[in-house]
């Protein structure tokens, strides 16, 4: 959906969420650097790409994004959830606020964290595949925490504490299904991005710190079971050193003083020098209830292997597969319980997918293109 002109094409949500904010961060650089035009750009290739996103990975039936389109001449859209690009979706504004906090209260989440896929693929061991990674679940952290969610906000410090708390250490990611570092393909211990991640939900979740060009932002999201006082000593921004004192819980701010001054607003300037003492007061307001969406452990049907002859499309019944989805040209063309269909004879080149359902209603990826043409 980007025009060749752009530097970087893609059709996965993550990326493109993630070239979204480059855009913005360029055109903001370049508003600084008194460029106009490259601004103007940065900002037109912006909207392009949310525009994009929107229109070919959004899906309104399911409440959050589709993890990215594939295929060959006619693409198709893989309906997974993609955690970190879900959550990337939100924290950028890919998302305005209401569909964000659609995005947040429908995505699925385990027992253990939010998966980065779901449902799962079969017969691919565990790494990105049936894994939760803290690094991924504290940006879903954050995310909810930006569209008010409690419940999955609070979801997201235990999953990110309890494996740390478990294991000794901050692993890099865990079995999504039951939640043990053993049986990943691939593991490390004293992984800096889990650990930072962990700092990331006390930082920008609970402290709500938002760095801007020219100050610090404070949005408090303090659940109503972590009430109570904390306090961060000796943060450095720029040229201060703050010590910040938070109490209660909720997200409004009742007070906040810099030194014993009332602020005029919720922000430090970045012209701030020296030591100084922040407080702030909570509202004790809990946030209005938003749900999660807890699922259980789901692996997707087999991908079908299709093949043509004589008229028909054949291919092995999948286990699990109750009924099975045929794409024409990577358009819906029907739908049958036995795993062959008999298709017209076509008038020009054709290309035949076929989708596994199970009984609950999730869907394999689509088989390889099967080219079908016409008989000379």
């Amino acid at each position: 959906w980007m025009q060749p002109a752009d530097i970087y094409q893609s059709q996965n949500l993550g990326t493109n969420a993630v070239h979204f904010q480059a855009n913005q961060v360029l055109a903001l650089m370049a508003e600084r650097l008194q460029e106009p035009a490259v601004a103007q750009a940065a900002q037109a290739r912006a909207r392009r790409i949310r525009e994009g996103i929107s229109q070919h990975l959004w899906q309104a039936d399911k409440g959050y994004y589709g993890q990215f389109l594939y295929g060959r001449t006619h693409a198709v859209l893989s309906g997974r959830a993609e955690a970190l690009g879900e959550a990337l979706s939100v924290l950028f504004g890919v998302a305005d606020a209401q569909r964000g906090a659609e995005v947040v209260r429908r995505t699925p989440v385990m027992d253990f964290g939010i998966p980065c896929v779901y449902p799962q693929t079969p017969g691919i061991p565990p790494y990105h595949n049936n894994a939760v990674w803290p690094f991924v679940q504290s940006y879903w952290g954050l995310a909810a925490a930006q569209a008010g969610n409690e419940t999955a906000f609070l979801a997201s410090i235990a999953a990110v504490s309890r494996p740390a708390a478990l294991f000794l250490t901050d692993k890099e990611n865990f079995v999504a299904s039951n939640g043990d570092f053993a049986g990943t393909q691939v593991n490390s211990s004293v992984m800096l991005w889990s650990l930072s991640g962990t700092l990331g939900l006390v930082y920008k979740g609970l402290f709500g710190m938002d760095w801007q060009p020219d100050r610090l932002v404070f949005r408090p999201f303090v659940p109503q079971a972590l009430r109570g006082t904390r306090r961060l000593s000796g943060l450095r921004y720029r040229g201060a050193v703050l010590d910040v004192e938070l109490t209660g819980f909720g997200s409004r701010i009742r007070s906040i003083t810099l030194d014993g001054q009332p602020l005029p607003e919720a922000a430090v300037p970045a012209t701030l020098t020296g030591p100084h003492k922040l407080r702030i007061e909570l509202a004790d307001e809990a946030p209005a209830a938003a749900a999660l969406n807890a699922v259980p452990h789901h692996v997707a049907p087999m991908t079908p292997a299709v093949r043509y002859e004589a008229g028909r499309l054949r291919w092995a019944p999948v286990e699990g597969a109750t009924a099975y989805q045929v794409l024409r040209n990577g358009q819906f063309a029907a739908r049958t319980t036995t795993p062959e269909l008999p298709v017209p004879a076509p008038t020009a080149y054709t290309e035949y997918q076929v989708v596994a359902v199970d009984g609950a209603g999730f869907e394999s990826f689509a088989s390889e293109p099967l080219p079908v043409q016409p008989e000379r």
